[in-house]
């Protein structure tokens, strides 16, 4: 026997045989066991009984003697207690057992069960959506969760009722009890509905649904203004003190192991209902186990964070990992919701545990960590109005505006929809093609900002501000961001619009500049050297129209004003002052000023300049990091930066200021070169930071597909703008699909997969990723049209991640220089080393290499391990262990 069992009674002897059996330990030597209060008897096949002697012998060790067939029980040094072994031959074996979804059954088997025998049949045609709440403990929300779907179902319905929802707790009814009071209750019940169909012999339970339909449809229950169908629990209370009938009666025989919801599915269909709620009873009851080990149904597992719950929530899970589909395509599984979860304990370090452990119960077949696991998990907060409900209509009232309502209506948002019909019609394979090509030119000419493709932008939130603030002045802005977020992309938009009122105009803004005061010109003054063809002569072009105004200056170009700077950088001696000086200067010298020789020109000369010709002048700045390559070491390179930094505090200073700065930056150099209070520079210009949030990406990806003519139907720049974050998702269905597969599939949102694929730990993604990501994508969906619903393909999606990874750490390693010989660590290993999570040890990071890398979003730590997101994982070689899906995707979720 294993350790810690004992045989106190003929139920451990039963047990422990039945496991055998179900583990198949006897596959080919016995048929059937059964064991009573005083005997065993095994049904063996012909030649079997020494084989399975000596089995019962290495299993029961001296508890088993074959000599006499017995197995003891424990007993008292006076008292021997012992059970009667039998073997009996293949011709008396009993008929075959039929597998029943109980949990006595299902706990007998150890481990995953597939194959018919213990799968529901699919779906039919017409079948309304059944859905159940089940809970382990009573008192944590099953019930209230339930009302609040039946409330996001029904909204205002005004053509009658089309849910109907059964109170299947026939042990401690609550439903019952709330629709009774209101004096509603149809006359016919739950209990009457299994009692009839148990020795229902007519056609297709004729009877039993007649009975049913017409008693059902002649009480409808109405709350607010929502009208529904109802099936109480019980019809009597003497019918409930005496129940004739269980659920599990209903698994055995000529019914069918899942006839429970069989019968279910056709009240439904005949009542012409689109959805059923049940609400099933707590606890490890065999009144509940046939519904809820039926995955046609989606099942709703509510729990508190107690341990009591949870524990009972794990046990419960491992029981219906047995019976998880591997091809989840037209059933369903679980849904997992937190209840009454306390404010200060939302998304803490504890709870993100609690989700792990849970969803690393249920099979999972995720192999990335955008991915979500097959297990959903939702989550409802404690509500002071909740804690007590007493009756229908003000549970109903309170709901509103409640997060148990809010989650709720965000699980419907996500469910399948009772209808089939298409929303739009869908392109021709000819035209989805010609759409995907389109999405790959434009992605590619957009990935290279330097190029100087593109004729309008996104006007995000940062941009918004920026054009916000400086709606009424001239502007003096920093604008921050990292590699990739857009900088370059838009300083060249700055510069094709050439004046500030466009920019103000693209932007709906009005501009409280006239015409008597002066326009406010936008002036390249410096630019990326790395800058292609188009983008070169646009800056060019527009450098000559502000010449045209002022003057063309003398003996001034590109080249004399980089030869200035490269000079002046190796010149001992020079501070921050000398160097704002410096850039006042050069400032005047390129807008045409003339100065005798060896006279600097003064902001003053500069202001009085630009007076004289009743103009104002905002100086675009753009590609330090290209002027300045040595920054983040070189002393002289830093105060030359920091000098140019000050100058839009320093023009603050003039109360008529004719001088505008636009200075784009890269995080990682302003960093490098103000080291003292960053945090403050950087708060000082926050409204116009360059980070893009996962709203905001949704936004872009609509944009791009506005751009490439893949939508249907079109949307404007504008209207992309005003759109909720949901509202995004619902527009680029037609992009890429609501699911990574069909409707009706277990496969993840695309939207929140793509999301999850390309944002660190942070939270945050990059423009250039998403917009590299779908040029991949649009690229690889070409080879293999399999969905016409869509342009971009659910293969196509997930082959994309792995060369924008790629692609991503060749940038970050160009961007943040130091982080090279740490990346150089971590990919010096072979191929299976590198498994995420890890311990720092294992590639010998120190604590400061660690820190920079979480700094950055790449590593996050748990339990002495540390993970990887996708978006960096791919890149440094590293594979996924499949225990580390369920942290990170937790940890994902709370960034989204």
């Amino acid at each position: 026997m294993s350790a810690g069992s004992r045989l106190l009674t003929w139920f451990d002897v039963d047990l422990a045989l039945q496991k055998k059996l179900r583990r198949g330990d006897w596959a080919s030597e016995v048929a059937e066991v059964q064991v009573y209060a005083d005997g065993v008897d095994i049904y063996l096949k012909e030649g079997a009984k020494k084989k399975v002697r000596e089995d019962l012998a290495r299993s029961f060790g001296d508890w088993y003697s074959a000599a006499e067939d017995r197995i003891y029980l424990e007993g008292t040094p006076t008292e021997k207690r012992v059970l009667q072994v039998a073997f009996l031959e293949e011709s008396g074996v009993p008929t075959e057992s039929v597998f029943r979804p109980l949990f006595r059954e299902v706990v007998l088997f150890p481990e995953r069960l597939e194959g018919e025998a213990f799968s529901p049949p699919a779906p039919a045609q017409g079948d309304p959506q059944l859905y159940s709440f089940y809970s382990f403990k009573g008192g944590v929300g099953r019930t209230l969760h339930l009302l609040a779907m039946l409330k996001a179902l029904s909204g205002e319905n005004t053509h009658g009722p089309h849910v109907l929802v059964v109170d299947a707790d026939v042990e401690a009814p609550g439903l019952t009890w709330w629709v009774r009071k209101k004096g509603e209750s149809p006359e016919f019940s739950y209990v009457d509905f299994l009692a009839l169909a148990q020795y229902d012999d007519s056609p297709d339970y004729n009877l039993t649904m007649g009975l049913a339909v017409h008693a059902i449809k002649e009480a409808p229950v109405s709350v607010g203004k929502t009208k529904f169908f109802f099936l109480p629990a019980f019809r009597t209370v003497e019918q409930l003190m005496r129940m004739p009938v269980a659920p599990e009666h209903l698994t055995r025989g000529s019914h069918g192991a899942w006839l429970a919801g069989d019968l279910l599915f056709r009240l439904g269909r005949m009542l012409g209902v689109d959805y059923i709620l049940l609400d099933l009873r707590a606890g490890l009851s065999e009144l509940t186990a046939p519904l809820l080990f039926d995955s046609r149904c989606l099942r709703f597992l509510v729990t508190t964070y107690s341990e009591q719950s949870v524990e009972g929530m794990k046990l419960v899970l491992s029981q219906l990992a047995k019976v998880a589909s591997p091809e989840p395509e037209t059933v369903y599984d679980p849904v997992l919701l937190f209840s009454m979860v306390p404010g200060e304990l939302r998304d803490s370090a504890k709870l993100l545990e609690i989700q792990e452990e849970l969803i690393a119960l249920y099979p999972d077949m995720g192999e990335d960590d955008a991915t979500p696991p097959r297990l959903t998990i939702g989550q409802s907060y404690f509500g002071q109005e909740l804690l007590y409900l007493g009756d229908l209509e003000s549970s109903w009232k309170k709901l509103e505006g409640t997060s148990v309502y809010e989650c709720t209506q965000e699980i419907v948002r996500h469910l399948p929809s009772a209808s089939s019909e298409p929303p739009v019609k869908a392109p021709s394979r000819q035209q989805i093609k010609e759409g995907l090509n389109r999405l790959e030119q434009i992605c590619s000419r957009l990935e290279n900002a330097e190029s100087g493709e593109g004729e309008d932008f996104l006007p995000i939130q940062a941009i918004q501000s920026l054009g916000q603030r400086y709606a009424d002045r001239i502007p003096l802005a920093v604008v921050i961001g990292s590699k990739g977020a857009g900088k370059t992309y838009m300083y060249l938009q700055l510069v094709r619009l050439g004046v500030w009122e466009k920019f103000l105009n693209d932007l709906h803004l009005d501009s409280i500049f006239k015409a008597e005061t002066g326009t406010v010109r936008l002036f390249p003054f410096l630019e990326s050297y790395n800058l292609e063809d188009v983008a070169k002569k646009m800056v060019e072009d527009q450098r000559t129209v502000v010449w045209r105004e002022f003057g063309f200056p003398d003996e001034w170009n590109r080249t004399i004003m980089r030869d200035a700077i490269r000079a002046k950088v190796k010149e001992p001696g020079w501070d921050v002052t000398d160097w704002r000086k410096f850039w006042v200067h050069l400032m005047g010298l390129s807008l045409g000023i003339k100065c005798a020789f060896g006279s600097p020109i003064t902001m003053e000369d500069l202001q009085e300049f630009l007076k004289s010709r009743a103009s104002r002048v905002a100086v675009l700045i753009d590609g330090l990091e290209d002027i300045f390559p040595d920054a983040k070491t070189d002393v002289a390179q830093q105060n030359a930066l920091k000098g140019l930094l000050e100058i839009p505090e320093m023009l603050r200073d003039f109360r008529e200021n004719y001088l505008g700065v636009v200075c784009f930056i890269r995080r990682d150099l302003l960093r490098s070169v103000i080291k003292q209070n960053v945090s403050q520079y950087e708060m000082r210009y926050r409204p116009f930071d360059l980070t893009w949030n996962l709203d905001e990406a949704l936004r872009l990806a609509l944009w791009v597909a506005l751009r490439a003519d893949v939508l249907n139907p079109p949307s404007d720049t504008k209207e992309i703008i005003r759109l909720e974050p949901h509202e995004l998702a619902d527009r680029l269905t037609g992009l890429w699909g609501r699911k990574l597969g069909s409707e009706k599939s277990k496969e993840a949102i695309t939207a929140n997969w793509v999301l999850a694929a390309l944002s660190d730990f942070n939270g945050q993604l990059q423009a250039r990723d998403l917009v590299r990501f779908l040029k991949y994508a649009a690229g690889g969906s070409r080879k293999s049209i399999s969905y016409d619903d869509r342009f971009i393909q659910p293969a196509a999606i997930r082959r994309a991640i792995e060369p924008c990874s790629k692609d991503k750490i060749t940038e970050f390693e160009e961007e943040f220089t130091n982080i090279q010989s740490v990346f150089s660590k971590l990919k010096g290993y072979e191929d299976g080393q590198r498994k995420v999570p890890f311990t720092a040890d294992v590639f010998g990071l120190t604590a400061e290499e660690i820190e920079q890398l979480e700094i950055l979003g790449v590593l996050r730590k748990d339990k002495e391990k540390y993970y990887i997101p996708e978006i960096f994982r791919h890149g440094l070689g590293f594979t996924l262990d499949r225990g580390a899906r369920p942290m990170v995707l937790a940890w994902k979720r709370k960034k989204m």
